[in-house]
């Protein structure tokens, strides 16, 4: 992994691994910021690790949403207030439907190069929004 712009003056990535610093996948100090995946533990494992690996993850940001304090004069709108964010820096939202027909565009045997290949996976994110929108 590399680290994003702006993330090497907080001195969270661990360059010699190629890891972002984490407990459970929680950024050390007072933030919101979480990992999961290669980044959190470095590029090992398979899609059970994956799977793992977020569900510790997950617990870490449930953990957090139940012990932390709210910040002064702001007030959580949940996942309207989360959609009207995204919405308003055009960020593409693919929901659980969405995801379902990307899996099926996947799993097209016209797409497979082989009998035994259970899926090829989308690369191109133009192509998977295409997909979800089928």
């Amino acid at each position: 992994g590399m680290p994003l712009e702006g993330m090497e003056e907080l001195d969270f990535f661990d360059s010699s691994s190629s890891t972002v610093v984490n407990e459970h996948g929680k950024l050390p100090g007072e933030n919101n910021l979480f990992v999961t995946g290669w980044i959190k533990r470095g590029p090992t494992g398979i899609i059970g690790t994956n799977i793992m690996d977020a569900k510790d993850t997950v617990k870490s940001v449930m953990n957090y949403l139940e012990t932390s304090v709210p910040v002064a004069g702001v007030e959580s709108q949940g996942r309207d207030g989360l959609n009207d964010h995204l919405g308003a820096h055009d960020v593409k939202v693919v929901d659980w439907n969405q995801f379902l027909r990307i899996v099926s565009a996947e799993i097209d045997t016209t797409r497979l190069r082989s009998e035994a290949q259970p899926r090829e996976k989308i690369l191109a994110v133009s192509e998977m929004l295409n997909a979800a929108q089928r």
